[in-house]
């Protein structure tokens, strides 16, 4: 017997709703977990979603939390802009991609909180080398506009293990 895999028909006005109001209730972060051990008690419904890196979980999970998204960006700004620890965030960029949107917003959320922040350039060994130049100058552009961007890049692939050092000892100059 072959299985046939239609496409999920769309759902009515009743179901749409009661799935506006799941995601629209007061949503609470229970923990984070490194081992099996760790994970809350199994007494209620879970979901989960999986995929490889770069499939777009985050960006999806975003989309359909989209009102806990502002109110964890407010408790992130609390955080950030109430850490007198904090020496540095590090804000990752794609290599491939550049300064894209959704890191602008990250990028203006540092701005705002007065945090400094250092741009690493993630999976470089992605890029050819004839293309890295106008993906500096593309990052350069975007971080002008922040004033709280450290003036440095780390071109980093983790991969390849280049810029690894850097990295390390930039966060050792830190401490």
């Amino acid at each position: 017997m072959t299985m046939t895999f239609p496409l999920a028909e769309t759902p009515d006005a009743a179901l749409r709703e009661k799935g506006r109001l799941l995601f629209a209730q007061q949503t609470d972060f229970l923990k984070g977990v490194v081992a099996i051990d760790g994970l809350p008690a199994d007494d209620r419904i879970e979901i989960c979603f999986a995929g490889r890196s770069n499939v777009g979980k985050s960006t999806l999970i975003n989309a359909l939390t989209g009102p806990v998204v502002e109110k964890w960006q407010r408790l992130l700004k609390k955080y950030l802009s109430g850490r007198r620890s904090l020496r540095r965030a590090f804000v990752l960029i794609d290599a491939r991609h550049g300064v894209k949107s959704v890191d602008e917003e990250i990028l203006s959320l540092l701005d705002s909180a007065a945090v400094t922040f250092q741009c690493v350039l993630t999976k470089a060994d992605k890029i050819k080398t004839h293309e890295q130049e106008a993906l500096l100058q593309q990052v350069r552009g975007a971080l002008s506009k922040h004033p709280a961007a450290y003036p440095e890049l780390i071109l980093t692939s983790s991969e390849k293990g280049m810029g690894v050092e850097t990295l390390r000892a930039t966060i050792a100059g830190l401490i």
